[in-house]
């Protein structure tokens, strides 16, 4: 996988609303090709490094629950929820979750 780019991550430093404090980087929006799968507990490491870098608590990772494979292994990388939420529809479902392994966006 030398020189070939396999994953991005847009992270969010600021609070949304003027006049919050945000001790969490989040992750607004990220993805890895599944051929890169095996390296996903490194880019999260690496995220959760430059997080405290910028004199983060860590990392907030949102994540879809229907992406069984990316909760599984986000929290085997040692993230805990700390907040969840329900959204539901009637209809049938578009593409599978775990299509591709890690792919988020915070609403």
């Amino acid at each position: 996988i030398k020189d070939e780019p396999v994953a991005f991550a847009t992270l969010r430093e600021a609070p949304r609303r003027i006049g919050n404090m945000s001790s969490y980087l989040v992750a607004e929006a990220a993805a890895c090709l599944p051929m890169a799968a095996p390296y996903s507990p490194t880019y999260l490491r690496e995220m959760q490094t430059y997080a405290r870098r910028r004199a983060k608590e860590g990392l907030l990772f949102p994540i879809n629950a229907k992406q069984t494979t990316l909760l599984r292994e986000t929290l085997s990388a040692g993230f805990r929820i700390v907040n969840t939420r329900v959204r539901m529809v009637i209809g049938e479902p578009i593409g599978s979750p775990d299509d591709v392994l890690m792919v988020t966006l915070a609403l």
